[in-house]
C-alpha cells in the first residue's frame, strides 16, 4: 500500500511538474508583467480543483500575477517562505512543506518551478499551491483495520498529510517515537507508539519525486486481535476439561504464534534488504489477509526495483547518452558521455547540447535534422562535435524523441558514439588502396580517376592538358649492381623532386618500378602554346631528375626519358593516352635518352624548328650579327611624329 500511495500521489505531483515547466516557457509569463497576466492561470486551477491558486513572482519573491485575487490588492511577498528560498538555492522543480497560504488562507504545499530567459538565466518563479487533500492517494483503505494511519512525512519530520488528523498535527512536527523511526527507517517495516497512545504496525517506502516518506500503520491489537480471542475462549474451554482442551489449546496457540512470528521473521528479512522473502500465507484468516497483502506489498516493490536496474543498466551503456527536456535543456547524461565529451554531469545538466558544436555544420544541416525529428520521430547521421578540451571528433549520433500518451513530446534522447578510430581506419584504407606505399604518390588507379574527370573538364572548358610518361634511365643496372634498397631510395628521391616541378593541381603518379606519370592541367586553349608549356615542365622536370643523388652514402646520376602528348576533350580515351604518351617515350629513349619527346611527329617537328630558331638566335647576337634600323614615321605635308626601330 504504501508503494501504491507513492505512485499514486506521485503521479499528481509529476504532471503538476509537468505543468509548471509548461507555465515558465510561455511567452507571457517570463516577461513577468503585472498589468499583463496569462490568463490560462485562472484556466488552470478552474479545471483543476486541487490548485488553490496558480502564481508566479519575481526573484525578490513578490507575486507579479496571480489566478486568485490578492487581499486587498497588495502585492504579496513569499521570498522569505522557506519553500521559495529552496526554488533561489537548487533552481529547479521543488516540492514544499505545508504553508498558510497568504492569499487563500488554506493549508497548501507549494510547487515550484524556475522561470529561464534566453539566456538561461534564472529571472522567476512559477508556484502552484497544492491543497493538501490532493496528497490523498485514495489507496483501499477498507482493507486496513480501524484507526490505521496512512500518509506521507518529510525527512525533516514535517508531517506532510495523513488521513486521520485528530491532533491537528499537520504542517509541524510530531514528536511521537512513531515519526521518528519513520524517518530512522525510510524503507521497512517497524513497531512504534504514535502521538495518539496508540501502538501501530508500520510499513514505510521513500518517494523519490519529493524526498518524502510515504507510511502505513497498522493497529497493532487489530493485528493479534483475533489470536487473542481465540486464546480466551482455548483458555475458557480447557478450565471445562483441562486434560482434552489444554492439547487442543497449544494446537489453536500453535496455528496463531506461528504465522505471525513467520511474518515477522519475513518482516526482519525485508528490513534487512532482502526483498525476495515472502511471508507464508496460512493460519487465521486476518494474519492471513495481513501476510498476504504484505507479499504484494513486496512483490510491487521488487518489481518497482528490478524496472530501476534495468533502466539503470541500460542507460550507463557504451554509448554517451543525454536526456534534454521538450525545451532541448540538459537533464541527465550517463557516465560514458563524460568519458567521450570530457564534461562531467554537474557542467551540463541545464545547459543545452550546443556547447558540443564544432561549428563545421550550418543552419541547413541542423534544420533538416529537426525536420526529420518532427516528421518521423527521430535522426540519425555522422556529425562532427567539440570536446571539453576544444578537440574536434567525428560521431556517430541518434535522436529520438519521446512523446505521452497524448502525443506531446516530453524529452529528447541523444545517444553518440566516438567514431574517430573507424574514420583513422577508412583514411588509411583509402590511402592504400589510392597511394603508392613506397614513394606515397597517387598510384595508377587514383590517376586513372583524375583521367577521367580530367577530360570532361577539358571539354567543358577549351583547356588542352597533357600527359608526361616518364621512364628512368639505366634503373635495372643500379638495381644489379647497388641492391634494390638503393634502388627504393632513388625511387623516393625521384618522387619528391617530381612533386617540387609541378603546379599545385597537377598530379604526379607512380605507375610501378620505375615508370611515372604527370598529368598537367588547364594549359592553354591553342594546341601549340599547349605544347610549349608541356615541353617547359619536361624540361624542367629532365633538369631536377639529372642531378646526383645521395644514396645512404653512394652518389648515383641518373637520367629520365620523357614521352609527352597533348589531349583536349574525350577525342582520345585514356588508355590510348597512356599508350601515345608511353611510345613517345621510348622515341625519347631511341634518341639517346635524357631527352624529351612528343607523340605527335608535327608538334615534335614545331617543338625541334622553334628549338633551332632559339639556339640560332642567341648565335646571332653572340657573333653581333643584328643591326639596328630607325624608320621615320610622318604624317601631312611630312612632319615628323616619330620614328620605328627593327632589328635585322
Amino acid at each position: 500500500m504504501c508503494s501504491e500511495s507513492c505512485r499514486n500521489t506521485g503521479g499528481k505531483i509529476a504532471y503538476a511538474s509537468q505543468t509548471l515547466e509548461r507555465l515558465a516557457v510561455r511567452p507571457l509569463v517570463q516577461q513577468l508583467d503585472p498589468k499583463n497576466c496569462d490568463a490560462l492561470l485562472k484556466d488552470l486551477i478552474s479545471l483543476n480543483p486541487d490548485y488553490t491558486n496558480a502564481t508566479y513572482t519575481n526573484l525578490e519573491g513578490v507575486a507579479v500575477c496571480s489566478a486568485v485575487p490578492q487581499p486587498d490588492g497588495k502585492p504579496v511577498n513569499v521570498g522569505a517562505t522557506p519553500w521559495f528560498q529552496k526554488l533561489l538555492k537548487e533552481k529547479r522543480f521543488i516540492v514544499g512543506d505545508p504553508f498558510l497560504g497568504p492569499i487563500t488562507g488554506k493549508w497548501v504545499s507549494v510547487l515550484g518551478a524556475p522561470i529561464w530567459n534566453e539566456r538561461h538565466e534564472m529571472i522567476g518563479g512559477v508556484q502552484l499551491p497544492l491543497d493538501l487533500a490532493a496528497f490523498d492517494p485514495h489507496i483501499p483503505a477498507q482493507f486496513l483495520p480501524a484507526e490505521s494511519q496512512f500518509g506521507f512525512i518529510s525527512e525533516d519530520r514535517t508531517l506532510i498529510w495523513r488521513n486521520r488528523d485528530p491532533n491537528g498535527v499537520i504542517g509541524v512536527r510530531p514528536v511521537s517515537d512513531a515519526a521518528r523511526r519513520t524517518v530512522e527507517v525510510r524503507d521497512g517495516e517497524f513497531e512504534s507508539l504514535s502521538e495518539d497512545g496508540v501502538r501501530r504496525y508500520f510499513s514505510v517506502v521513500p518517494m523519490p519525486q519529493t524526498g518524502w516518506i510515504a507510511f502505513v500503520g497498522v493497529p497493532a491489537s487489530a493485528v493479534y486481535a483475533a489470536a487473542n480471542q481465540r486464546a480466551t475462549i482455548a483458555t475458557a474451554i480447557a478450565l471445562v476439561s483441562l486434560a482434552l482442551l489444554f492439547l487442543l489449546a497449544i494446537a489453536i496457540a500453535r496455528r496463531i504464534t506461528l504465522p505471525v512470528a513467520k511474518l515477522e521473521i519475513a518482516a526482519r528479512a525485508v528490513r534487512a534488504g532482502d526483498l525476495g522473502v515472502r511471508a507464508e500465507v496460512g493460519g487465521p484468516s486476518d494474519i492471513a489477509v495481513v501476510a498476504q497483502e504484505f507479499n504484494v506489498m513486496l512483490e510491487a516493490q521488487q518489481h518497482n526495483v528490478a524496472q530501476l536496474r534495468i533502466a539503470a543498466t541500460a542507460f550507463e551503456s557504451q554509448e554517451g547518452t543525454l536526456i534534454t527536456d521538450a525545451n532541448n535543456v540538459i537533464v541527465q547524461v550517463n557516465r560514458a558521455f563524460t568519458d567521450i565529451t570530457g564534461y562531467p554531469a554537474e557542467e551540463v545538466v541545464g545547459q543545452t547540447p550546443r556547447l558540443l558544436s564544432s561549428r563545421r555544420h550550418d543552419t541547413t544541416f541542423y534544420a533538416q535534422m529537426w525536420q526529420s525529428i518532427k516528421d518521423t520521430g527521430g535522426w540519425q547521421g555522422e556529425i562532427w562535435n567539440r570536446r571539453k578540451n576544444g578537440e574536434i571528433y567525428p560521431s556517430w549520433l541518434a535522436i529520438s524523441a519521446v512523446k505521452s500518451d497524448d502525443g506531446t513530446v516530453t524529452h529528447y534522447v541523444g545517444a553518440h558514439t566516438d567514431i574517430t578510430a573507424r574514420k583513422v581506419a577508412e583514411d588509411q584504407i583509402t590511402h592504400l588502396a589510392f597511394y603508392d606505399p613506397l614513394t606515397q604518390l597517387p598510384n595508377r588507379r587514383l590517376l586513372m580517376d583524375r583521367l577521367q574527370k580530367a577530360l570532361p573538364y577539358s571539354a567543358r572548358s577549351g583547356h588542352c592538358g597533357a600527359l608526361l610518361f616518364i621512364d628512368l634511365d639505366n634503373f635495372k643496372t643500379l638495381n644489379d649492381t647497388l641492391g634494390h634498397d638503393k634502388g627504393d631510395l632513388l625511387l623516393q628521391q625521384v618522387a619528391q623532386s617530381m612533386v617540387t616541378c609541378v603546379r599545385e593541381g597537377d598530379t604526379v603518379a607512380r605507375l610501378g618500378g620505375d615508370e611515372f606519370v604527370v598529368m598537367l592541367e588547364g594549359l592553354s586553349e591553342l594546341p601549340e602554346e599547349a605544347a610549349t608549356q608541356a615541353e617547359t615542365s619536361g624540361e624542367k622536370i629532365l633538369v631536377t631528375l639529372s642531378q646526383p643523388y645521395l644514396l645512404a652514402g653512394h652518389e648515383n646520376r641518373s637520367t629520365p626519358s620523357i614521352g609527352v602528348t597533348l589531349f583536349s576533350g574525350h577525342q582520345t580515351s585514356i588508355d590510348e593516352l597512356l599508350k601515345q604518351a608511353d611510345l613517345a617515350m621510348y622515341q625519347s629513349k631511341t634518341a639517346g635518352r635524357n631527352t624529351l619527346r612528343f607523340f605527335d611527329p608535327k608538334m615534335q617537328a614545331l617543338m625541334a624548328d622553334r628549338a633551332a630558331l632559339e639556339s640560332d638566335l642567341r648565335e646571332a647576337v653572340r657573333q653581333q650579327q643584328f643591326v639596328l634600323y630607325y624608320q621615320p614615321q610622318v604624317i601631312g605635308a611630312g612632319r615628323l611624329t616619330g620614328a620605328e626601330a627593327l632589328v635585322r
